[in-house]
């Protein structure tokens, strides 16, 4: 996270707000997982703190991905067509504007600040605990305590709840909403981070598994970038249809949106609709076996 956080300051690559908000991500899911072996109050702060964080860095990046997408689909058309979508990318600049300065201003606070403060001494002092460092910095001989679980023996139960979460969204997904489907998507990607966070306990058959579920990740984002942006979209057409003033939303410019408007909408839909495919396969004997032998196989 801090890796990315000057970058995602500057805002020239926009690459760098994308990874700091995975970062944050990855903090979040870290601190679920492991909820059970934290301290009740760390663990209370840090749940609360790094969500207003991915909320503070959301709507910046949100406007990133919808600019880079318009910008991908207007090198498609024609000069004319380009030109009358230009209101549209300028709109979205000024958003983006507004999203960056509040989020540079959380960055800026003491909230921010304090949060950092408080995630480096927990690290610190969890970090010295685990190398058996006594308070004086010398090592220390004191095993650990016989009541505390060994990783191997928690990884089954860990990787079968939040596989289940995922089974719980039904046999089938044909016709489902695209809303499920996005709450489907950040189930898959909890039982994908727990494999990533414990693979140093887990066998080789663990890598295909993430790929599988990294593969349904991406999928179900593509198709939420989509919606998200045909909601945006038809929100706005419906203000520009509104509108008397011609000379800033002229004939061709309301045409051109809602042209992008259609086509966000029907990559929203053939998204959702091929997924059923990929479902089946994470639901399906091959991906269950491979999970039971990731969860029984030591590494």
């Amino acid at each position: 996270m801090l890796r990315h956080e000057a970058g995602s300051i500057d805002g020239t690559d926009i690459e760098e707000l994308h990874d700091m908000r995975v970062a944050v991500r990855r903090l979040r899911a870290a601190v679920r997982l492991f909820r059970p072996y934290l301290p009740k109050q760390h663990a209370a702060y840090l749940r609360k703190d790094l969500r207003h964080l991915g909320r503070a860095l959301g709507p910046a990046r949100d406007y990133d991905v919808m600019l880079v997408n318009l910008a991908n689909y207007r090198a498609a058309l024609p000069a004319q067509s380009q030109e009358s979508l230009e209101p549209l990318a300028r709109r979205w600049h000024k958003k983006r504007g507004r999203a960056r300065g509040e989020m540079l201003a959380y960055l800026e606070s003491k909230r921010y600040r304090v949060l950092k403060q408080r995630m480096q001494a927990f690290l610190d002092s969890a970090g010295a605990a685990a190398a058996g460092v006594g308070g004086n910095g010398a090592a220390t001989a004191s095993p650990p305590a016989l009541h505390e679980p060994l990783v191997c023996a928690e990884v089954p139960g860990l990787l079968t709840s939040r596989y289940e979460k995922v089974l719980a969204y039904g046999p089938s997904l044909r016709g489902t909403s695209i809303e499920r489907l996005h709450a489907l998507r950040i189930d898959c990607k909890r039982l994908r981070y727990a494999l990533e966070f414990l693979r140093e306990a887990l066998c080789a058959q663990a890598e295909d598994a993430i790929d599988d579920l990294k593969q349904a990740q991406d999928h179900l984002g593509e198709m939420n970038d989509a919606y998200v942006a045909s909601k945006v979209l038809r929100n706005l057409s419906e203000k520009w249809q509104r509108a008397a003033d011609e000379s800033r939303f002229p004939p061709a410019t309301r045409t051109a949106l809602g042209a992008y408007l259609a086509y966000c909408e029907d990559r929203a839909r053939t998204k959702a609709q091929s997924f059923p495919v990929i479902w089946e396969h994470l639901t399906g004997n091959e991906f269950r076996q491979r999970l039971q032998v990731i969860m029984t196989t030591p590494p």
